[in-house]
């Protein structure tokens, strides 16, 4: 059964699938709706919430051991910062190499 009241249940039913041999189909046509979040506040504790119902799914899916779930807290700033460099930093860096010139 699928952790109630939680986000990720989509993950955790295609980890599900893969585990017992089977590909999950993606089509690329299915469109689907989404609320937009428009005020800061929500969006932080929606973010927060799924990283925690996330976590949580992961957990119980993978087995990840109390040791594993330590690194990662101890680790947790430099994923961020991974995570920024390879996002923001990278992107720009590319840009600027790609279009080093500016055409009048």
């Amino acid at each position: 059964h699928f952790i109630e009241g939680t986000y990720c249940s989509d993950t955790e039913f295609h980890w599900r699938v893969q585990t017992h041999g089977y590909r999950p189909l993606f089509n690329p046509s299915i469109r689907i709706a989404h609320t937009n979040i428009d005020d800061l506040k929500t969006f932080l504790a929606h973010e927060i919430f799924h990283g925690r119902s996330f976590a949580r799914v992961r957990m119980k899916n993978q087995n990840f051991p109390a040791w594993k779930r330590c690194l990662y807290i101890i680790g947790l700033p430099l994923i961020i910062l991974r995570i920024f460099y390879k996002n923001f930093l990278c992107k720009q860096i590319s840009v600027g190499l790609k279009y080093p010139f500016k055409y009048r």
